[in-house]
């Protein structure tokens, strides 16, 4: 924390040093906005970076507005080292809120935003041939995200959290089911609904390098009430060199379930080697 965050009781900051309120930078979801490469068994790459926009502190809680987007590239095969042939993009603006609990050691984080996730294949790229329970548009659409983190920081640091993401569709599915198919064609919208559990823990005690596990599972329901159901988990450690505006994270990771973006239908296990560097 920087000295005017820690000389600032009540106050509000534009562009303020941290990035984030929490600190998921080691995290083994998938849908990160991270400098990253990684290998297993095909090339991936992102491109991308929070940024906290406005960040007020009181004496009973504190909010922030933040922004977050990435672009994530990969290949359709194992041939290539370099990944180019299917990209997803990521957009979200949040609103994160942290209340001061008497008693509670930790803290309690609640956050809601509004974001946007395409996928597309570059020309001349094949994939299999569609089928008809495949979740359509490589899992794209828009969304309004809900999520509740609890994690504490000391030498022993994690996070809990849990979070939801319900797509155009799936909020106007309440309303009217005729309305809701339209939007799912009109946005290219292929999920409806994607709930999500991931934790995190690391050891600080060593100084600048840090031991990290952390743990993902998500579940994804899609539009098409023809289509399948989809879920991952993925696991991930590696050891993290810390610095003051981000860290460097070589790592190992396995996930078993559905693909990303235009890989979504494809369901195999996966073991990836990587590094990231993720901003703060």
């Amino acid at each position: 924390m920087t000295p005017l965050a820690i000389a600032c009781v009540q106050c509000t900051l534009w562009l303020p040093a941290e990035s984030v309120f929490v600190d998921r930078s080691a995290s083994a979801h998938r849908d990160l906005p991270v400098f990253e490469y990684s290998y297993g068994p095909r090339a991936r790459a992102v491109l991308g970076a929070p940024l906290r926009v406005l960040e007020s502190r009181g004496e009973s809680s504190s909010w922030g507005l933040g922004l977050a987007a990435s672009v994530a590239l990969a290949n359709a095969d194992a041939a290539a080292v370099g990944p180019r042939e299917l990209w997803r993009d990521y957009e979200e603006l949040d609103v994160s809120w942290q209340p001061l609990i008497e008693g509670l050691q930790q803290r309690l984080d609640v956050n809601l935003g509004v974001g946007h996730f395409g996928a597309q294949r570059s020309a001349g790229v094949s994939l299999e041939a569609p089928r008809p329970d495949d979740i359509p548009f490589g899992g794209g659409g828009y969304f309004l995200s809900l999520g509740v983190t609890l994690h504490q920081t000391g030498d022993w640091a994690w996070y809990a959290r849990a979070s939801h993401r319900a797509f155009t569709n799936g909020i106007i599915e309440a309303v009217s089911k005729e309305a809701s198919d339209a939007a799912t064609s009109v946005l290219a919208e292929g999920l409806a609904h994607a709930p999500s559990l991931e934790g995190s823990l690391r050891y600080r005690g060593l100084g600048l390098m840090q031991p990290v596990v952390s743990g993902s599972a998500d579940w994804l329901v899609p539009a098409d009430d023809s289509a399948r159901s989809g879920w991952v988990l993925r696991a991930l450690t590696g050891l993290a060199f810390a610095g003051q505006r981000g860290e460097l994270l070589p790592f190992v990771a396995g996930d078993v379930g559905n693909g990303e973006g235009m890989l979504i239908n494809r369901r195999e296990a996966r073991l990836l080697v990587g590094v990231r560097y993720a901003l703060r």
